[in-house]
């Protein structure tokens, strides 16, 4: 689990990222801290990229966590039913937007920093791994979301020190979710100037992706891991008058020491 301080959408694509990049530190420790580079849209649908850093972050308990859990950072409670399988509950933070991000945010609102809570379940097969987090921000207009991430790892070395794991995930979100991020009100329409017209969206799909880790032990205590993938818009997101590109390459490289 990690945190970052990147705004959603950067935030969450990393977060994809870097939960199963760290997977092996979490495991070996109760408690690992470090620091990373990530490379990603400078918002959801964005054509301009950044480079960004980040802290990585992960503390947990029996039956407690802190780090990063569904779309950023979060800490929660969770039980484990199984050696293999443990839900719980957490509330966390989700990040903004503002109009200067990208040129065709003119006229559009703020989307604020705001708190958000939600439920998980965590299933691990072996190599294979599943994970299935709700959320809803407590500012109720924002909406809800659903994510669903997958993860096998193809590889490992003789030693235990190398692995290379494939990852997928996919995020679903609420008529008023999809409303916040990529709709266009008459209002907002009006203060862009005419770029922009109004647009109205469901609840359903919002992106999908794929995604490679490959992790190294490179001292008793330390771990590096470097994360590439993609990530897509789906269905009448990638319509939207506020995307510039449906299609974004993302990375992040990250070193931690496990206490």
């Amino acid at each position: 689990m990690t945190t970052s301080p990147l705004p959603l959408p950067r935030l969450r694509i990393l977060i994809a990222l870097l939960t199963a990049s760290c997977a092996g530190a979490a495991h070996a420790a109760d408690f690992s801290l470090g620091a990373g580079v990530g490379y990603a849209p400078k918002y959801e649908g964005a054509s301009k990229y950044e480079f960004s850093p980040f802290p990585v972050l992960s503390i947990s308990g029996e039956n407690w966590f802190i780090g990063g859990k569904g779309a950023g950072p979060a800490a929660g409670l969770q039980y484990s039913f199984t050696p293999e399988w443990t839900t719980g509950v957490f509330v966390g933070l989700g990040g903004g937007r503002k109009e200067k991000d990208g040129d065709r945010l003119f006229g559009t609102e703020e989307i604020k920093t705001h708190g958000v809570g939600g439920v998980f379940t965590e299933y691990q097969i072996g190599r294979f791994g599943v994970g299935l987090t709700y959320y809803q921000a407590f500012k109720r207009q924002y909406g809800s979301g659903a994510l669903l991430d997958l993860s096998y790892q193809v590889w490992e070395s003789a030693s235990g020190a190398t692995s290379l794991s494939l990852e997928a995930n996919a995020h679903w979100s609420s008529k008023k979710a999809m409303n916040t991020w990529f709709g266009v009100t008459q209002s907002e329409a009006l203060a862009s100037g005419g770029q922009l017209t109004p647009y109205e969206l469901k609840g359903g799909m919002r992106s999908y992706g794929v995604s490679a880790t490959l992790s190294h032990q490179f001292a008793p205590r330390w771990n590096a891991s470097l994360s590439v993938g993609m990530q897509s818009l789906a269905g009448k997101t990638k319509d939207s008058p506020l995307v510039e590109k449906r299609n974004a390459a993302v990375g992040s490289l990250s070193i931690a020491y496990q206490f």
